[in-house]
């Protein structure tokens, strides 16, 4: 065995024998009085045998422990191990070197002592996290219920630096909020949302907001919607970016100064429409035909054709070609609003083609075909303004949608038998649906009984894709406004 000197005060040379066996040191924040008890505290001894059978000294030499203890767990110290309640401390095992020293003094000579070094230290396990608080049992919160303790009371277990911060006054937080709020208004537009309940309409953009400021008020895109209300009261925001950009105009500019000449509505027959200042459907009878309906596409006939491929309703992305998508100016919308990212196309405002999502909502002035028009001019409208059907009846809002299923219902079916014969791959059911309303367009028969020349253009040279639908009743046509909630 290994020997080595060890020099007490007295200059005096003690020679003491080093043993072979290496151990780790275990580290308790405490007293301890009972070792049994420590032992439980630290969830017995095989829990200490796992934890320290990973630890390897300095010197590529395993500790001595029990080989059935070779999958090595955390360490963990409970200092109340029946308290449920009661959260662990875990323990850092890191490399140490030092001797374990055994020092006997007799009772009867405690001058004298006998010192024996049994091994080498190696690993050392420190609990330099924080304990849990403790919970005091006190019956008369018990007896109450008045306290219901946590399972834990803090959510850190390491201690941490924490920078503190001044209490904010009362002054500093109203400047604070003030300031936010002329930010809001003088870079961003403010518009009315109402509810179909609401007493009252606005007459005009709220004080303060940048939609009542003199520059908005005075721009270019102002006066040009200013027009387009004045033709037609109530108007969709697909046909207003749609006409705007047919004018050279920027739909987020569109978006940015509508707010300065319409308001809208957020619930109701009208929804999602651009209603003029001042102007109230609600009391107008005449405003029957700029109502909305919706339609939707069901999972039969999305999944008739194409069952192979897709067995669920999923929405297409389509693109226009000649759209123009570079942008160089930013003035306050978000670039991935989806009133930037929406593509209009004429079908989405006059039902010519199916609609390209499962949901879709139409004016009732808007829709094409003799047998929708004839029903939309034949409807005369009710005493009452209803807040789900407005001033039309029931039954023509039901004869309407069932026109339009009708509709969709022949697309898919000639859509079907087209692709039945054909031996292609099996084409998306948007792609189905576009050729095959494609196909029944070119048809005279079909035109004439689904879809009637309704658009009369001065100059057909002139006419291209994004030309707009105006029939020869409304000169102004409507779209189909899903709103925010409906993209």
């Amino acid at each position: 065995m290994p020997s080595a000197l060890l020099s007490s005060t007295s200059n005096a040379e003690v020679e003491l024998t080093i043993g072979e066996r290496v151990f780790a040191s275990i580290e308790i924040p405490g007293s301890v009085n009972d070792p049994d008890k420590a032992i439980e505290a630290l969830n017995g001894n095989d829990s200490i045998c796992k934890a320290l059978s990973l630890a390897v000294s300095s010197f590529n030499e395993p500790i001595s422990v029990d080989p059935a203890c070779q999958q090595g767990q955390g360490l963990t110290l409970k200092l109340r191990p029946d308290d449920p309640y009661s959260r662990p401390i875990d323990a850092n095992i890191s490399p140490y070197s030092c001797f374990l020293l055994e020092i006997r003094r007799p009772r009867r000579s405690p001058s004298s002592a006998t010192i024996q070094v049994l091994g080498r230290v190696n690993h050392v396990a420190r609990f330099e996290f924080l304990d849990d608080f403790q919970i005091v049992h006190n019956s008369r919160f018990l007896k109450d219920m008045q306290l219901l303790p946590p399972v834990f009371m803090s959510n850190i277990s390491s201690p941490r630096d924490y920078k503190f911060r001044d209490v904010p006054t009362g002054i500093s937080r109203q400047k604070r909020l003030q300031s936010r709020r002329d930010d809001h208004h003088t870079r961003f537009s403010r518009f009315a949302l109402i509810p179909f309940d609401s007493p009252t309409i606005p007459m005009g953009p709220e004080e303060g907001s940048f939609a009542a400021s003199p520059d908005a008020l005075n721009d270019p895109v102002t006066r040009l919607l200013k027009e387009k209300f004045d033709e037609r009261p109530l108007i969709s925001k697909r046909l207003l970016l749609y006409s705007m950009r047919l004018a050279n105009q920027d739909r987020r500019s569109v978006i940015r100064f509508v707010y300065c000449v319409a308001y809208r509505f957020s619930g109701g027959p009208w929804r999602g429409l651009w209603c003029r200042y001042g102007y109230d459907p609600r009391k107008d009878s005449s405003s029957l035909p700029y109502q909305c309906i919706d339609i939707r596409i069901r999972e039969e006939f999305a999944t008739a054709v194409a069952a192979k491929r897709r067995q669920h309703l999923e929405l297409p992305k389509t693109k226009a070609d000649n759209l123009i998508r570079k942008r160089k100016h930013f003035n306050g919308l978000n670039p991935s609003h989806p009133d930037v990212t929406m593509v209009i196309t004429p079908s989405d405002i006059d039902f010519s083609a199916p609609p390209h999502r499962s949901f879709a909502m139409y004016q009732l002035c808007d829709l094409s075909g003799p047998d929708l028009l004839a029903v939309v001019n034949n409807a005369r409208p009710t005493s009452v303004c209803h807040h789900r059907t407005g001033w039309a009846m029931k039954e023509v809002l039901d004869e309407i949608r069932s026109i339009m299923k009708h509709r969709i219902s022949m697309w898919m079916s000639l859509a079907s038998t087209e692709h039945h014969s054909s031996s292609e791959a099996a084409p998306s059911w948007e792609q189905i649906l576009h050729d095959s309303a494609e196909k029944l367009a070119v048809d005279a028969d079909a035109v004439d009984n689904i879809f009637p020349d309704a658009f009369d253009f001065e100059d057909e040279a002139d006419f291209d894709q994004d030309a707009p639908f105006e029939s020869d009743d409304m000169k102004s046509s409507s779209s189909l406004d899903e709103f925010e909630i409906f993209e």
